[in-house]
């Protein structure tokens, strides 16, 4: 039986892969998954679904002093990387600085090291010293012990991630080792992939683009399955195919706001607070249904308890990212329900288009274009034209609005488009399987 490691980060992440690592313990594969604790804040491995046929278990670290080197290294590394590139916003660069102790993180928002830090040779000769980085003796001992046939991690590229350890542990026991991209995001704003990992499994043409051209990944090393994270949508509409139909529900008039995190929205109470305005002022009978960022649920309490914000509710009770057979339904129902759905910048974009029932209509807003208009993974977004960008909270009602016949146009054409994103026209199966076609032929 080929056993596979799978080092995990966060157990928060369970659920953008649960499907690969399920179908893969059915397919006779022995699986040991690991998380790390530190990265999983308030989330316990009790908040999942166990499978009885995978074990579970605690990722082991190097020693603090090796892991402060080790991350100030990535982070200079990181640093430079962004500093080399035109393509992104100031902002994440500036993210990267903030991460150092004053006065270095002042020092590096200087022009000068941006210049210094801005070039290729930089960049090379801290991806090299980060190579010669020694892997710690207890990951190297936890790896002869599990003796796995191949090692997978996911994401591999977020600040303070131990994983690198892994795959270099793996490629120095000369064992297969790979990394799979986690979300739309991860290849162009999230980090560098350290580690070096003999194959990179991703989503789709965007993934292959710039891992190719940012991350200098070989075209032979780079493997295209469709979009994991999103796999449970699909699953759920053709288990479900007969009963899901889309309705019309014109005593629900409300519009779905799927909140940002703060490192992408920092506070949307002001966007929260003009909305709720604009609906007092031309009188209409529509409702605001605020879901807040999984990171932070209960930031926006206040709104209710605090403001008059008679406009907006909160529905932090609606949990998707399970795949759960309830939550999916409660989802897919709050989706065909709602005029349409919104927001400033989050993956629950794509969760709404992969269900495929309701129109997509991001705000777009001159106060958060560091992190939208200016943001790679946003433009991209955009340049497919699979979502409805609203510049005003007047074009955004406009469109809630729209007759019936016309969403369901908008609706279409979302989805034809979203295909180049998902990988539903490219492949008959779904992505986990594709994964497991691909190990099988490269145990």
């Amino acid at each position: 039986m080929t056993k596979i490691l799978f080092v995990g980060e966060s157990i928060g992440h369970y659920y953008y892969y649960n499907f690969l690592l399920e179908e893969l313990v059915q397919s006779d594969f022995e699986v040991i998954y690991l998380y790390d604790r530190f990265m999983s804040g308030s989330k316990k491995i009790e908040d999942i679904k166990i499978n009885k046929k995978i074990k579970y278990s605690e990722l082991k670290k190097g020693n603090f002093f090796f892991r402060f080197f080790s991350y100030f290294i990535r982070d200079l590394a990181n640093y430079s990387w962004y500093c080399n590139r035109t393509d992104q916003s100031e902002y994440y660069k500036e993210r990267v600085a903030d991460r150092f102790p004053f006065p270095l993180n002042k020092l590096l928002k200087y022009k000068i090291s941006q210049i210094l830090f801005g070039t290729t040779n930089c960049l090379n000769l801290l991806k090299k010293i980060e190579s010669f980085i020694w892997v710690p003796k207890i990951i190297q001992e936890s790896l002869r012990e599990i003796s796995p046939d191949i090692v997978i991690v996911c994401p591999g590229n977020l600040r303070f991630s131990n994983q690198r350890d892994y795959l270099k542990a793996a490629s120095l026991r000369k064992i297969k080792n790979f990394t799979l991209v986690l979300s739309w995001d991860n290849t162009s704003n999230k980090g560098l992939y350290f580690g070096n990992p003999s194959k990179i499994i991703c989503w789709n043409d965007q993934h292959i683009d710039e891992l190719l051209k940012l991350h200098k990944f070989k075209e032979k090393n780079l493997i295209k399955v469709g979009a994991l994270q999103f796999e449970k949508w699909f699953r759920f509409k053709n288990t479900a195919k007969s009963s899901l139909t889309l309705k019309n529900y014109p005593n629900n008039k409300f519009i779905l706001y799927f909140g940002s995190s703060v490192r992408i929205a920092r506070d949307e109470r002001i966007v929260l607070r003009n909305l709720n305005i604009f609906i007092q002022k031309n009188n209409l009978d529509i409702k605001i249904k605020f879901k807040p960022h999984p990171e932070h649920p209960d930031k926006y309490f206040d709104i209710v308890n605090n403001f008059n914000y008679k406009n907006i509710e909160l529905i932090s009770n609606i949990k998707f990212v399970t795949g759960k057979k309830n939550t999916c339904e409660d989802f897919y129902k709050i989706n065909q329900e709602a005029l349409l759905c919104t927001g400033i910048n989050t993956s629950a974009f794509y969760d709404s288009l992969a269900l495929n029932n309701v129109i997509v209509a991001p705000l777009v807003l001159d106060e958060f274009k560091s992190t939208q208009t200016e943001s790679k993974h946003f433009r991209e977004l955009l340049k497919l034209n699979i979502v409805t960008c609203c510049e005003t909270i007047d074009k955004l009602f406009n469109v809630a609005t729209l007759k019936s016949e016309i969403k369901s146009d908008i609706i279409a054409q979302q989805s034809k488009n979203s295909a180049k994103i998902f990988g539903i026209n490219e492949y008959k199966d779904y992505p986990s399987k594709r994964i497991i076609k691909f190990l099988n032929e490269n145990i």
